[in-house]
């Protein structure tokens, strides 16, 4: 499944998560194994060295990752009481 997630839309989830996330901290992903994560995957598959990840990367898959969990709900149907 391919979720197409327009640039306008992503800023304007980043808008709304900013302002959560400034009322209070609690994040959907983990931010320290999404960060070795990167790095790993860079590691074995870019040229270049990278070394750090910042935290507007983060914030962009934090962003991108909420948007994908409100659009599986949204499309989930009216039954039952799992969402699958």
């Amino acid at each position: 499944m391919s979720i197409n997630i327009t640039t306008e839309q992503l800023e304007s989830a980043r808008d709304i998560e900013r302002e959560r996330l400034s009322n209070r901290l609690s994040h959907v992903i983990n931010r320290a194994y999404v960060r070795r994560w990167a790095l790993d995957y860079a590691r074995t598959n870019r040229s270049h060295p990278f070394t750090r990840v910042s935290e507007d990367f983060l914030n962009h898959i934090e962003a991108q990752t909420k948007c994908a969990i409100r659009y599986r709900i949204d499309s989930a149907p009216s039954t039952g009481t799992t969402l699958k």
